[in-house]
């Protein structure tokens, strides 16, 4: 009984753990992004120097350049006296490569997860092709668009502690629903309203703020959740998700442009945002049949 009770406290921190390290991550990493964003803006919209573009972009390939260099020198801590000849990292890549597969193939709740992430994916092509374009620099200006990119960055940052420490009170299910929700509810505004309507102050500002707090839970509680979901299988599932976030983007990419209607285009993300709900429901519920079965309770 002693040594049930100790695993059951090791689980609990564990979870706990996962809330608070996704939170400082989201607010590390919304930060850079919101840091970036106001550097372009005051360098290409305020005009302070004659050569800012050319500055942004050396900007941002220094920053790629040394992203990759330090991503070399990253290694598994489980591994870290692993051969490190060519051969053997190639066999490592495609060991995680069918390790990912594999998730999906066994572990349902995998699968169950790929609409949140594609949620993201469909949602940031929208907002970037169709209301950027044809909202904001239409109603509101030009110089708009970096303004509002940048309250995205800066809800989702300033919100990812605290969705972290609220995580820990109430569990993560509660946090991903209304993360997913507000999603749901932004792609409704911009959808269902009239551009004229949308691209007002009053309408633009309360939907950019509610998707930002979608941004907060997909670039913290949403990794949380899946740490908590496959403990053992870090590589697996984060490679999941940037096939499911990443490629529901690149369709959103390509095939938004050739779609006439926003009507269109925002139901692909609705429908989207509606199975996530739904999707993540199922899988929660299956992980707390699987908690229950080993007599761990977490949520």
């Amino acid at each position: 009984a002693l040594l049930g009770s100790e695993e059951e406290e090791l689980a609990a921190e564990k979870k706990k753990a996962s809330s608070t390290l996704a939170g400082l991550f989201s607010t590390c990493y919304l930060s850079s992004e919101l840091g970036l964003k106001v550097m372009t803006f005051f360098l290409l919209n305020k005009g302070l120097v004659s050569w800012g573009k050319i500055f942004c972009y050396i900007v941002l390939t220094i920053i790629a350049v040394v992203s990759a260099f330090l991503m070399t020198l990253i290694t598994d801590l489980e591994d870290h006296n692993a051969d490190q000849s060519r051969e053997s990292i190639r066999k490592r890549a495609a060991e995680k490569t069918l390790a990912a597969i594999n998730l999906c193939r066994d572990d349902p709740k995998m699968l169950l997860m790929y609409p949140t992430q594609m949620t993201f994916g469909f949602c940031s092509s929208f907002l970037n092709f169709y209301v950027s374009k044809n909202i904001v620099k239409e109603y509101i200006g030009k110089s708009a668009v970096p303004l509002l990119g940048g309250l995205i960055s800066l809800i989702a940052a300033s919100f990812s502690i605290p969705t972290g420490w609220i995580s820990n009170r109430v569990g993560k299910p509660p946090v991903m629903i209304a993360g997913i929700f507000c999603f749901l509810v932004v792609m409704l505004i911009f959808t269902l309203l009239p551009d004229h309507i949308v691209g007002t102050y009053g309408c633009i500002i309360p939907a950019y703020v509610l998707y930002g707090l979608g941004r907060c839970m997909f670039e913290g509680q949403n990794k949380a959740i899946l740490a908590d979901f496959f403990p053992s299988a870090g590589a697996a599932w984060g490679a999941n998700v940037i096939v499911s976030s990443g490629g529901s983007a690149a369709i959103g990419f390509f095939l938004f442009p050739h779609i006439s209607n926003k009507i269109t285009m925002g139901s692909i993300c609705i429908v989207t945002s509606g199975i996530a709900l739904c999707a993540f429901l199922i899988a929660a519920k299956i992980y707390r049949s699987q908690q229950a079965a080993t007599k761990i309770d977490i949520y």
